[in-house]
């Protein structure tokens, strides 16, 4: 009935309009409709690295609760692939790091940049990508890719290893716990992604407190507007004022 009544052009029902982008300016006909599609689209992708239970997915539900983009797991595509028997991963176990990055992450290159060149906003969160690897993308690319490495700080670690271990399912619920380590183990995994990113050229969201975690990561205190407005393309803008959820 609504292709019927509308000739199968959408966007020129005012209901469809309202509910599909509750947020876009009201007008009328279609014409208005596309150019505000086309015109509001500025497309980003960002990468987010860290620690084991540093708060990645956190943070990526965090952006597409906020901005509407999408979030791609690594460690969700790791685990499709490695329990599809995929020929291209059916040597590797969970634990081989170093082996699975390496076969995975010309997969998530590519599928960055379909994205971008789809003027879609994903963020792509993981372990199982190299710091150097977004490089390319961002020559390719120029202004639409963001590279986020969340690190803590030592005193942090020390004083929060029980709360840090704490968040491994805050977004997930892992059929098989994380070994979070000894503090020592902690501390050397933050410092050799805080090395990492540094050298090659990503952002560090630090934290020195469970206070500052919340801000940074549940309520996205101090992230630059740009990033979220190419994030959320301006067609989606869920209220600030919604709560964050609440972890630990």
């Amino acid at each position: 009935e609504y292709l019927a009544t509308n000739q199968g052009v959408v966007g020129s029902n005012p209901a469809w309009r309202t509910k599909v982008f509750p947020n876009a300016p009201s007008a009328s006909g279609i014409s208005f409709f596309v150019l505000y599609l086309f015109f509001t689209r500025v497309a980003m992708v960002l990468f987010v690295q860290g620690a084991s239970h540093a708060g990645k997915s956190c943070l990526a539900a965090a952006l597409a609760r906020r901005c509407g983009a999408a979030v791609f797991s690594l460690d969700l595509l790791k685990m499709g692939l490695l329990r599809s028997k995929s020929p291209l991963f059916s040597d590797l176990t969970p634990e081989e790091d170093a082996s699975i990055e390496a076969r995975l992450w010309p997969i998530v290159r590519e599928v960055a940049r379909t994205a971008l060149e789809n003027d879609q906003s994903v963020v792509f969160e993981g372990v199982h990508m190299p710091f150097e690897g977004p490089a390319e993308l961002d020559a390719a690319f120029p202004g639409k890719v963001a590279r986020i490495a969340i690190v803590f700080t030592d005193a942090y670690i020390r004083e929060n290893i029980d709360r840090i271990a704490c968040l491994e399912n805050a977004v997930e619920k892992r059929l098989v716990a994380a070994e979070i380590g000894c503090v020592d183990d902690c501390l050397a995994e933050h410092r050799t992604v805080r090395q990492k990113a540094e050298r090659c050229g990503w952002s560090l969201l630090e934290i020195e407190s469970h206070e500052a975690w919340t801000r940074k990561v549940l309520r996205l205190e101090g992230f630059s507007p740009l990033l979220l407005d190419g994030l959320s393309a301006r067609l989606f803008r869920p209220s600030e004022d919604e709560a964050a959820p609440s972890v630990c």
